[in-house]
């Protein structure tokens, strides 16, 4: 399973239709996404698009050839963890070189068998979630370690200061205050970086029950973090319907946070809700500097924020986590707007939820609002 999806996804490059057709026909009962591109530049711009955890790529094709692509592929960070198989009839050592040398994970030689393609892709897609896993570990702990510092400090600060002197009580009240609030951001960030291992994991189980949206929104807006902000509600008032509010109340905060932390001061943020087309739709606009159409796909990504417009501190996990707990409602959740125009993100929710498991062991995450266990 894909740390951000359900379902691995397969990009086929070949200039030849009847070979993609034969290859896409091949791997239809592995339960991946295909897709497919005819040439390098429609491959590239898939590769932005739909993140692939594998490329199937062959060599000789008009433009670009599958070295060069390969090549460019590798050039991104953002694929570093991509599998490449490149795919040619040549089977000379200069050739299969070449291939690895330009970035392949692994030469195949057509023809081959189609048992065999659907071997290797497994193995290798194996491989790419035993390594994702990994540099999800790597992250989370570098991400919690850098964003626990600097509330970190301020309490040993004040601690330092409340060891050597003498303080008046509207001093103490002050200092403990701060203590306070920097110990609840810490705790923020480790409920956050627990709470997407958990729904990260295979067949996370969720707990639904009915509740009114619009009463699920007056309550998060009661949470001292957005209280005075200037946020305008249009959501439809019949919309009792049952998801894991304890989880969905999590995505409205962390939207909410992050219209605000992009916002100009003093502008407002708006939470639309209505049903359409047999679907939940709410939408969160803000007003800040959006988000370039490059970046819509990676900003979903955990721990992906150097270089993001849409990013502040406290919000490398914040994004994915809403994304991927909309998915587990069997959701989607996209961003559209470009600069200078603001940016909305956009959650897609069938009114029939998916079907759900209920356990009663399944801890609950409280870093917004009340929950309901």
């Amino acid at each position: 399973m894909s740390l951000t999806s359900d379902r691995q996804r397969i990009l086929v490059v070949d200039d030849d239709g009847a070979i993609r057709r034969m290859i896409l026909r091949t791997l239809r009962n592995l339960n991946v996404e295909l897709f497919e591109a005819q040439n390098g530049e429609e491959a590239l711009d898939k590769m932005a698009k739909v993140s692939p955890h594998l490329i199937l790529l062959d060599i000789k094709m008009p433009g670009m050839d599958g070295y060069q692509i390969c090549r460019q592929i590798r050039a991104n960070p953002a694929n570093q963890l991509a599998k490449v198989i490149l795919l040619s009839s040549l089977n000379r050592l200069p050739e299969r070189l070449a291939g690895y040398q330009a970035g392949a994970d692994l030469y195949l030689v057509k023809p081959f068998e189609e048992e065999e393609l659907k071997a290797l892709i497994r193995a290798f897609l194996k491989l790419r979630h035993a390594e994702e896993v990994e540099q999800l570990r790597t992250n989370l702990l570098q991400l919690v370690a850098h964003e626990s510092r600097t509330p970190l400090n301020s309490i040993l600060g004040y601690a330092d200061l409340l060891v050597g002197g003498n303080f008046e009580t509207s001093q103490l009240s002050q200092i403990a205050g701060e203590i306070s609030r920097q110990g609840k951001r810490m705790l923020q960030q480790i409920e956050k970086a627990d709470l997407y291992c958990r729904v990260t994991s295979d067949n996370y189980p969720l707990r639904p029950y009915q509740d009114n949206l619009a009463q699920v929104v007056g309550r998060l807006t009661k949470d001292p973090q957005f209280l005075g902000l200037p946020l305008i509600l249009e959501i439809a008032p019949e919309l009792e319907l049952e998801f894991d509010w304890a989880l969905m109340v999590q995505v409205l905060g962390f939207l909410l946070e992050n219209a605000f932390s992009h916002n100009p001061e003093g502008q407002s943020v708006t939470l639309e809700a209505r049903r359409q087309e047999g679907r939940l739709l709410i939408q969160v606009s803000d007003q800040g500097p959006g988000v370039l159409e490059e970046n819509r796909q990676a900003i979903f990504k955990p721990f992906y924020t150097k270089s993001l417009m849409h990013h502040h501190a406290g919000q490398g996990l914040s994004l994915a986590l809403s994304k991927r707990i909309v998915e587990l409602h069997g959701g989607t959740l996209e961003v559209t707007g470009c600069p200078p125009q603001g940016a909305q993100f956009i959650i897609s929710l069938p009114i029939i939820p998916t079907p759900f498991i209920d356990l009663e062991s399944l801890g609950s995450s409280k870093l917004f609002g009340p929950s309901n266990t």
